[in-house]
């Protein structure tokens, strides 16, 4: 196998547009005179490599290319290209240095190139720099496509990796340090075979991979790696309300751990929600809690979803001591009463919506008293007639027959899949098989009489404008 020891001797893969920015900084300062040019990033996503191909394209073109701060007898009949590592970490005597040089090569092209850290404070260096240079350009190392990723393993193998060794280093999260780490690990520990393609034996995580996310740890606080294992061990995707609730604290009481966490290049958003950068890190957290602890996390979050899911019509009394049309003392089911009471019994004209307003409210106890009185023609029409009235006029909000079928389960499946998640997001979430998740929805539909998750959204929409509970989030159908 064609592992190399140095990743400056490996092509640049996935990083035109910011190679194309480099030459286009070079010209600036033609222009300028000085440019600064920032490659920023997480720890891992190529900064130094970045540096090191700016340095190498800066030769190419005839500039002078100095690795550290430029001693002054630089020559100055050419651009010079000065390229500075991990600013983030220089201190006051850098930036006094730097002081020493400002009028130095003030007649010479100058670009410098930088790279620091992603969500780090600026420090003394920064401001110098930022003072001595008329142009500033600064480009965001995003993590590599999965063309890229393909391409850096068959660098490293020698061969293009098979179908499941692709699926592998998606798991990366695009990360060229972390894709690097795998791929080595993989071939070391022999779970790699070479022949015509680069076929993965089995995914496990290698060493190499551990080792680094235990590295990225270590720089977080105590309160941040405890949220990074619990959120590990919850979901895939971070839900900060749940979070917060089994960490006890308040979502915004996350907030700084969570700052923290980005800036290690461990989490970040991803489409609006925050997700582990790569499910490898995922993985690694995951596995080093013992199995008592991810058992007893896994239960207090799905309690939780349970009694976040039930979509339960609050009691309601009136002032005439009934709850929900019953005496007060025992919880209904307003669904439970609206089955078995007998239809046809509400005054004529009045909704039968109004039977469950809060005593005080317009339409609870005067609306019994406004009713008109019954004619004696009137009160020998046909029941049947009567109540097909009645139904009428409860339709839109009268609460659904058959969700007190539902288990707790299938109310946490029902309140997922109306907030717009496939059966895998659904699994995800419940930690249970999408095949699961179809079998709970095949049992929901047929007790619902339903046939289609539009027809479980428009369902569940009235009966929980019946309970007074407005649904969650409504899907995009």
């Amino acid at each position: 196998m064609r592992v190399l020891s140095r990743a400056h001797e490996l092509p640049l893969r996935g990083r035109s547009a910011e190679v194309r920015k480099v030459y286009g900084s070079l010209q600036s300062a033609q222009d300028f005179g000085s440019v600064l040019f920032t490659f920023e990033g997480t720890p891992g996503a190529g900064r130094s490599r970045m540096l090191h191909e700016a340095g190498h394209i800066a030769k190419s073109l005839g500039a002078t290319v100095v690795n550290g701060l430029p001693r002054g007898d630089e020559p100055r009949d050419r651009p010079l290209a000065v390229l500075l590592d991990d600013i983030h970490c220089t201190g006051q005597e850098e930036a006094s240095t730097l002081v020493a040089l400002r009028d130095r090569h003030l007649d010479t092209p100058l670009v410098w190139f930088v790279a620091r850290r992603a969500r780090w404070p600026n420090g003394p260096v920064d401001s110098i720099l930022n003072a001595l240079t008329s142009h500033h350009e600064q480009v965001a190392l995003a993590p590599l496509p999965e063309s890229a990723a393909r391409e850096l393993a068959a660098d490293l193998l020698g061969v293009e990796p098979d179908a499941a060794f692709e699926r592998a280093l998606s798991d990366a999260g695009g990360q060229p340090q972390t894709l690097r780490a795998l791929v080595e690990g993989l071939h070391e520990e022999g779970w790699v075979e070479i022949g015509a393609t680069a076929r993965l034996i089995a995914p496990i995580v290698p060493e190499r991979v551990s080792g680094l996310v235990q590295r990225l740890l270590h720089d977080c606080s105590d309160f941040c790696r405890r949220m990074l294992s619990v959120a590990a061990v919850l979901d895939r995707r971070i839900v900060f309300e749940e979070l917060a609730t089994v960490l006890e604290t308040t979502p915004s009481g996350l907030l700084s751990a969570f700052d923290e966490a980005a800036s290690t290049g461990l989490v970040r958003s991803d489409g609006g929600h925050l997700t582990f950068a790569g499910e490898l890190f995922r993985r690694v957290m995951y596995e080093s809690m013992p199995v008592t602890v991810r058992t007893a996390l896994r239960r207090q979050a799905e309690e939780q979803r349970a009694r976040h899911a039930r979509i339960l019509i609050p009691a309601r009394s009136s002032a005439d001591g009934m709850r929900n049309g019953v005496p007060d003392g025992r919880p209904v089911h307003v669904e439970r009463w609206q089955r078995h009471r007998r239809p046809g019994l509400e005054p004529r004209g009045q909704h039968p919506a109004r039977l469950l307003a809060p005593a005080g409210e317009p339409g609870a106890s005067t609306a019994r008293a406004a009713a008109p009185v019954t004619k004696p023609e009137e009160a020998v029409r046909p029941a049947k007639a009567q109540r097909e009235e009645t139904a009428d006029a409860g339709a839109e909000l009268r609460p659904q027959a058959g969700w007190e079928q539902l288990t707790d389960r299938q109310r946490t499946v029902v309140e997922l899949a109306v907030q717009g998640l496939t059966n895998r997001q659904i699994a995800e979430r419940i930690f249970v098989s999408p095949h699961t998740v179809n079998y709970h929805l095949r049992k929901i539909y047929r007790a619902l009489s339903v046939s289609s998750r539009i027809d479980l959204f428009r369902l569940a929409h009235n009966h929980a404008t019946a309970a007074g509970v407005p649904l969650a989030e409504r899907p995009d159908v």
